[in-house]
């Protein structure tokens, strides 16, 4: 992150009798500041930061840094070796931190220029008179006195916009925190002063969503390449981030970039991945294992790219170089008999599918023939039935009828006087026959005299 107002510096020669510095541990009061804050303040920091702040338990070693110099291309931002190229990607640095899940998805916070003012308003702090604050920095020490202290809510509670609630206090101490952390760790300057910027930044991650800081944190490292090799001997960029990138690939073939998968802690997991190899102290970066590690390296897969691939993502003579290797060209020849074989059980899985289908049509119409004829002995069961009760009902009618005559003339009655008498008894008879006969579905017809 670059210095708010300072002009163009005349160039420097680099100084190889000078040893570079990095940010070789995590400062005494940033500790202390975390541990004091608690798992809930931890957690929702966690939310803004994600793994990030897992790099303060990471062992710095700037050894690994200074040699990388010696490969570092800034024309092109990558290390270029004796036949190989390598460079840190969006991808990765988001996949530390647990963010390259919806990376291409959300917005660059890009920082801008602040004023006092509205550093002091970010913070909550009255205005104070700080010297520092006219360069655009502020100490560490400034922002632990009043927020990673436990006694800072009293001793500083007459400057700090927090209506005397401790729990406002609280919630601008994570702020702090947060602005803290990313001065020191992420975006370090020399002697841990802070730049005032990232107030602005910090404020953009909490107050609105979908932004992310993953391409500043890898332009500064790219920046801070640069300016190292050209003889500045302070790496204002995240070099924990970039050490643990560049084991990663010594050690084992660069697949992190699966990383974008999930939201797993890989900073702290690095540790296990790499617990056999031994980083060298004081040579040179070991070229001939990154080149082996390289040549059985995996392609990273069309969604790790950027969107607009056609655009063009590196220098021409880079693209030359690129389809002269060996390796890309075993790779598409492999390429193409991967096609060739996905063709072929393409073609297979459509000659099935077609098969399935006709075995699905003549089992439809097989059901559909059998539907049709189990209506068809239904309707003949019916009408038999039909026939049968019909019978049925003129029968009874007609014993009814003979049954009374007979009862008539035995008791020496006339049937005509009876039937005059009593007509009810046949028209009950037939009302009870025709109930029985439509209670199990038959249509009732006019009996035969």
């Amino acid at each position: 992150m670059g210095h708010p107002g300072r002009g163009k510096c005349q160039k420097r020669k680099r100084d190889l009798n000078v040893p570079l510095q990095v940010v070789d541990c995590t400062p005494l009061q940033l500790w202390a500041w975390w541990n004091d804050m608690g798992l809930i303040e931890q957690g929702i920091i966690f939310k803004y930061l994600g793994f990030l702040t897992r790099i303060m338990q990471v062992e710095p070693k700037r050894d690994v840094i200074e040699a990388l110099l010696s490969f570092w291309d800034p024309t092109n931002n990558i290390f270029r070796f004796s036949n190989f190229e390598m460079t840190p990607t969006l991808e990765e640095i988001a996949g530390f931190t647990g963010f390259g899940v919806r990376l291409h998805h959300q917005r660059l916070i890009a920082p801008r220029g602040i004023s006092i003012n509205k550093f002091f308003q970010h913070l909550n702090i009255c205005k104070v008179r700080e010297k520092s604050l006219d360069k655009g920095w502020i100490s560490l020490q400034f922002l632990y006195d009043r927020y990673g202290r436990e006694d800072g809510f009293k001793k500083f509670g007459r400057t700090l916009n927090n209506k005397g609630s401790f729990e406002t206090w609280k919630e601008h101490r994570r702020f702090a925190f947060m602005v803290a952390f990313l001065g020191t760790m992420v975006f370090p300057r020399r002697g841990e002063n802070i730049n005032i910027l990232l107030t602005g930044v910090v404020n953009i991650l909490i107050e609105k969503k979908n932004y992310t800081i993953i391409p500043v944190i890898l332009a500064d490292i790219y920046r801070a390449l640069t300016v190292c090799q050209k003889g500045k001997r302070f790496f204002e960029g995240c070099n924990m981030l970039l050490q643990l990138w560049i084991v990663e690939h010594l050690y084992r073939p660069p697949t992190v970039a699966r990383f974008i998968q999930d939201r797993s802690d890989y900073i702290t997991s690095h540790a296990k991945r790499v617990e056999k190899y031994r980083c060298p102290e004081g040579v040179p970066l070991p070229e001939g294992l990154a080149q082996k590690n390289w040549d059985g390296c995996l392609v990273m897969g069309i969604g790790t790219m950027v969107k607009e691939r056609h655009t063009g993502e590196t220098h021409p003579e880079y693209s030359n170089w690129l389809e002269q290797q060996p390796r890309l060209q075993e790779l598409r020849a492999n390429l193409e008999l991967a096609r060739a074989a996905l063709t072929q059980q393409q073609a297979e899985f459509e000659e099935e599918r077609a098969k399935a289908t006709q075995r699905e049509t003549l089992l439809r119409g097989q059901v559909d023939l059998a539907t049709i004829r189990g209506s068809q002995v239904a309707e003949l069961a019916i009408r038999g039935w039909n026939q049968t009760c019909n019978s049925l009902q003129s029968k009874l009618h007609r014993l009814a009828d003979r049954t009374a005559q007979m009862g008539l003339d035995y008791q020496e009655i006339n049937y005509e006087q009876f039937l005059a008498e009593v007509p009810e008894f046949a028209e009950y008879l037939m009302t009870s026959v025709q109930d029985v006969h439509q209670s199990v579905g038959g249509h009732v017809t006019s009996p035969s005299p």
